[in-house]
């Protein structure tokens, strides 16, 4: 750092952490030798041994409370200067302490925050301590899997005393138009000082190639102890539109100068675009009608946990968009900053959301929602409002105490009081809430008059509607309110005789059959992705019926959601078991299904049914090269084309055509003996930032490389070199083996583990075996990062 310029530097590494509170661990004094070393993110949560009289809301894993310290020296004076830490997110009922002194304490555990610590600060050089105390001992925060600790990222930030806070530009851009736009920031300059200063402000917006498009300049007295927002508007020529087949981003650099010089240099990344709702074509992204194919997600990442690894979010994001996903919708509680950011250069479009009910939940009951709620929204909007990706805020999801309450006025009070409170924060965007399905007066699904009945109270009081299960009611809520708008904020994932999917015809479709896009925004489906937590019952660890399991692997029924979302041509076979059906309740919602796979290994005799998902105009199935003829798919078939069979070894065949020609294929081959093990990682080099992942995936296959489908070998890992194993997986929820492990089975032949780069540049090495087996190795080179 040179000067008095900003210097932020990542602060995850050499902590020590301990489960359960040890008194007096706040103190420098503190024997902590005998403390586990650790790097942050970090989830103390899944390294636990799940456990069925916790309860399924948090995946029947541990809670409890856990001590984090680190020893850091600040290596110039702090005269002049402010020195802080930024917390990403600490989940949950967070206390800082350095060298002693008590600085913070933060309930909601899926907010970022700052802490202040330049008055604690020894003198430079001498060693300082900083301790962290998490409460993740209550009960019932959340409805899903929380994890617990500091799982996300932590940054040490030195800025002169004159600087621009954290989160202190605001962006937009009010007019757009092909031969320019008009582009301003807002800018809080902050005087710690005590003595006033006459500022120069110099903002310079470069654009995506990174070349300087415009400067402005402004000049203003900031007093002692004091903020001044100064606003400067400047003209793009020629903007490059932020859309989601074109991300284009800009960046605004921000320079805070006084008489003695630049103090301050401040980075912000944002997009040109504008985002407008309209009650007959749903979202318009520039004047051009884009219609949402997105999943609901929650944080977790599958045997990482919550720990929030920027590779491990950038993996499903590019497994979403592999699918023909256009769009993600945050459930139900701020998301890592990490994500934001992936989307904004990815082109995802995304509903972030601040709350799931309006109770205090989040609080772990150690405050009312009533006395957090406007500061928890006021951080999320500052953090989250230059995201170009973020088109629609959501301020709760299913807030069924109100909703469904006279008492609470059907829900409207609280949703007015939150919708003004955003618009009067963030006005360039529209708000909105989803609604548990249920109408007016609180007439839920599952009341005879559900289906007459007119539409929540909460509809008319929010900028779009967000409705969960209820796309039924689209068709005649749009023809007698014209002025509303609709988005379908859940989905279900599967083929199901559902009772909240009535009127959708019957059959085995996806909801996008089930409603007009014309003028709708949108769908999202819930729990696109497997996650921990909210399980059906023991030993399952959580949500199960997602299109992609929590290892990253496709279900059969991605290929259905992926012939429905994608522009290129798709063939892909399921093959279902017709004697296995289930029936459970979950979530006050029936989901029904069969057993469907992607494997052609069966007992002989069965009959099975063979179907084909595909966006083709036809598809011709063959068993062992002899055609059972040529399917043509009608509308009515949705995108899924069947024929009953009876099994014979060898292969199953389809082929998509449109025009009479060839366009896809997809074939299963049965599998002999299990004999060697297969590795393939995501990756071909990792960064040397000890925050890298290689995802490798581990297949068990029979000589000719077909994956062997009833293989349950237990696989042994050796990770050596530049990286240690970060986690393992095999995308059975219902596996009750330890995620953090040198071991894992295989399920349906598939396995996964996870290694995380060193800090040093080299190679990692990860080994591979099992009894039986012929084992595998892999290296991956480690290199330094720029």
């Amino acid at each position: 750092m040179s000067g008095n310029t900003r210097c932020r530097e990542r602060f995850n590494f050499g902590w020590r952490f301990c489960p359960g509170d040890p008194a007096d661990a706040h103190e420098p004094g503190f024997d902590d030798a005998d403390w586990r070393p650790i790097d942050l993110p970090h989830d103390w949560s899944i390294e636990g041994q799940a456990d069925e009289s916790i309860g399924p809301a948090n995946g029947f894993r541990p809670r409890g409370v856990g001590w984090y310290r680190r020893r850091f020296q600040v290596l110039r004076s702090v005269d002049g200067r402010r020195v802080c830490v930024e917390f990403e997110g600490v989940y949950m009922a967070s206390d800082v302490w350095v060298n002693g002194r008590h600085l913070s304490r933060r309930l909601n555990g899926y907010l970022d925050y700052e802490v202040e610590i330049t008055g604690a600060l020894r003198p430079a050089g001498e060693e300082n301590v900083i301790a962290v105390r998490v409460d993740n001992s209550i009960p019932g925060t959340s409805r899903w899997y929380t994890g617990g600790g500091i799982y996300r990222h932590v940054w040490l930030v030195q800025t002169a005393d004159l600087h621009v806070p954290r989160c202190g530009t605001y962006v937009t851009t009010p007019v757009i138009r092909p031969e320019a736009a008009i582009v301003r920031v807002q800018t809080r300059v902050r005087n710690d000082s005590e003595h006033e200063r006459l500022v120069t402000l110099l903002t310079t917006i470069t654009d995506p190639a990174g070349a300087a498009a415009v400067t402005g300049r402004a000049v203003f007295p900031v007093e002692p102890r004091s903020d001044y927002t100064a606003s400067q508007e400047m003209e793009v020529p020629s903007p490059r539109l932020w859309a989601p087949d074109d991300p284009a981003l800009y960046t605004a650099v921000t320079i805070v100068a006084d008489e003695s010089g630049e103090q301050d240099r401040y980075h912000t990344t944002f997009g040109v675009r504008e985002f407008r709702f309209d009650p007959d074509q749903g979202l318009l992204v520039n004047g051009t009608k884009v219609f949402c194919k997105g999943f609901n997600i929650h944080h977790d990442t599958g045997c990482l946990g919550t720990a929030a690894f920027d590779r491990a979010i950038e993996r499903r994001l590019e497994i979403m968009k592999e699918l023909g996903c256009n769009a993600v919708r945050l459930s139900h509680n701020p998301h890592a900053t990490s994500l934001l950011d992936l989307c904004d250069r990815m082109g995802i479009l995304v509903i972030s959301e601040a709350y799931d009910k309006w109770t205090d939940q989040f609080n772990g009951g150690m405050a009312p929602f009533s006395e957090t709620w406007r500061s928890d929204v006021a951080d999320w909007l500052a953090r989250d409002r230059n995201h170009a990706s973020v088109f629609l805020w959501s301020v709760g999801n299913e807030p069924t105490v109100h909703q469904l309450s006279a008492e609470h006025g059907y829900g409207v009070p609280q949703l007015t009081e939150l919708v003004d409170y955003v618009h009067a924060q963030e006005p360039t965007r529209k708000v909105t809430a989803a609604l548990y399905p249920a109408r007016r007066h609180g007439i839920r699904y599952d009341d005879p008059a559900y289906r007459t009945a007119e539409p929540s109270e909460m509809m008319f009081a929010m900028d779009v509607v967000s409705v969960n299960y209820m796309e039924s009611f689209f068709d005649r809520d749009h023809a007698r309110y014209p002025q509303l708008v609709f988005v379908l904020s859940e989905a279900t994932t599967h083929w199901s005789g559902n009772p909240l999917e009535a009127d959708s015809g019957g059959g085995r479709a996806l909801a996008s059959f089930r409603f007009d896009h014309a003028y709708t925004v949108g769908l999202f489906y819930w729990g696109g992705i497997d996650y921990i937590g909210e399980s059906e019952g023991w030993p399952s660890q959580g949500w199960v019926r997602g299109f992609v399991d929590t290892s990253g692997g496709y279900k059969p029924s991605a290929w259905l959601l992926k012939a429905s979302f994608s522009d290129e041509p798709v063939v892909g076979l399921a093959i279902t078991s017709l004697s296995r059906e289930e029936t459970v309740v979950w979530n006050d919602v029936e989901l029904v299904s069969s057993e469907i796979a992607r494997h052609w290994n069966w007992e002989n005799g069965s009959t099975v049914e063979v179907t084909a998902f595909t966006n083709c105009e036809s598809v011709e199935f063959l068993v062992n090269g002899h055609s059972l003829g040529e399917r043509v798919v009608r509308d009515e078939d949705r995108l899924a084309v069947s024929q009953r069979l009876m099994w014979e070894p060898g292969a199953i065949t389809a082929i998509a055509r449109t025009g009479g020609v060839e366009v896809a294929r997809d074939e299963l081959t049965t599998a002999a003996l299990a004999c060697r093990i297969e590795l393939r990682s995501d990756v071909q080099a990792l960064n040397a930032d000890g925050l890298d992942l290689a995802h490798v995936t581990v297949l068990v296959v029979d000589d000719k490389g077909t994956v062997v489908p009833d293989a349950r070998h237990t696989i042994t890992f050796e990770v050596a070199g530049q990286g240690t194993n970060a986690g393992v997986d095999n995308g059975d929820l219902g596996c009750g083996e330890l995620w953090q492990s040198e071991s894992r089975s295989v399920c349906r032949g598939r396995a996964l583990v996870v290694v995380r780069s060193g800090q040093e540049p080299g190679t990692v090495t990860i080994r591979a075996t099992a009894a039986g087996l012929s084992p595998a190795a892999i290296s991956i080179p480690v290199s330094s990062v720029g």
